[in-house]
């Protein structure tokens, strides 16, 4: 009897384990594309005819003693059903800080390297890329993304809410920089923000032309009847408001008359809607003219993450549908 105690004990704890195991990640095993939503800037130089650009991915382990995945196809496609990205062969998927992930780790954060306007080939221990198209275009929509690992083939629809925007170095000297962003919450309510709030600082009688900031459900007169600016130094003022942002509609272009501006971002009802269950990218550019007449662009930094913090991972990866 002592003996069949101890198999008994003996054999709970594998089960135990692989119930809790299954647990840390409730969806199938297999690669899935984190839903980030969103305008991606890619700088590149003038003469460039493809760029690297990466996708995120989670990597649900079958088994915990399961290898990282060869991928055998994956493609970007737009909503003419045009491949703009693509990767063939065999790709084994990429684990950054892989040292660091254990082997009972059933969430895996992986990455797929791929290039715009490019098609790569992937063998052991190299990759090869040709062009597409002779040029790239200034901007991509991703509405599709097909994926094959281990002959099976399957599509994750994005529904053109990420996309690509190309814009070339700066080759001159900048006046202006952002100095800082902040997300615009409105009281005790912190798990949706009001918007976010950025602040610029700069040489005075330079001129805001454009702002490279996108998210889906962003209405078509969005900076023309929603954005605000105003021309305040005390940027903290705005951390944990407990006020609305006071400031005039911003028009553009825009003539800077201080060395410090202030811009706000409200995320409307249809932006949080339809981007709210994403990892949104709110890292915008500025697109300014100094008084020489150059032009340059600064910004890009800022931050990546759920607009709803009330969300689960596995709400933020996109679903597969097997072909």
């Amino acid at each position: 009897m002592k003996k069949l105690g101890i198999i008994a004990v003996v054999g709970i704890f594998p089960l135990a384990f692989m119930i809790w195991w299954y647990s840390e990640a409730p969806v199938r095993g297999g690669i899935y594309p984190e839903k980030h939503k969103g305008l991606e800037i890619v700088v590149i130089d003038e003469e460039e005819v493809m760029v690297p650009i990466t996708l995120p991915v989670r990597w649900i382990k079958t088994y915990p003693w399961e290898k990282p995945p060869i991928i055998n196809e994956i493609s970007f496609i737009d909503d003419s059903d045009k491949i703009f990205a693509a990767l063939g062969g065999e790709y084994e998927l990429r684990i950054p800080h892989s040292s660091e992930v254990k082997w009972y780790n059933r969430n895996v954060g992986g990455e797929v390297e791929l290039y715009l306007n490019g098609a790569s080939f992937a063998e052991v221990g190299s990759i090869s890329t040709t062009t597409i198209k002779g040029s790239l275009e200034k901007e991509f929509a991703l509405n599709q993304i097909s994926m094959t690992v281990k002959n099976k083939k399957v599509k994750f629809p994005v529904d053109n809410h990420y996309k690509y925007r190309l814009i070339t170095k700066n080759e001159k000297e900048t006046g202006w920089s952002l100095e800082g962003l902040m997300y615009f919450f409105v009281g005790d309510n912190y798990d949706i923000p009001e918007g976010f709030v950025v602040r610029l600082a700069g040489t005075s009688g330079h001129t805001l032309e454009e702002i490279g900031f996108w998210l889906p459900g962003m209405p078509d007169d969005y900076y023309e009847g929603e954005v605000l600016y105003n021309y305040q130094h005390d940027f903290d003022r705005y951390n944990n408001a407990i006020e609305e942002f006071d400031g005039e509609q911003l028009s553009l272009p825009h003539e800077i008359k201080n060395s410090s501006l202030l811009i706000y971002f409200p995320f409307t009802p249809s932006m949080i809607e339809a981007s709210g269950d994403s990892l949104a990218r709110i890292l915008p550019y500025f697109h300014l003219q100094n008084n020489n007449g150059q032009r340059y662009y600064v910004g890009g930094s800022g931050s990546i993450g759920s607009l709803d913090r009330r969300l689960s991972w596995d709400e933020l990866i996109y679903k597969r549908s097997e072909h």
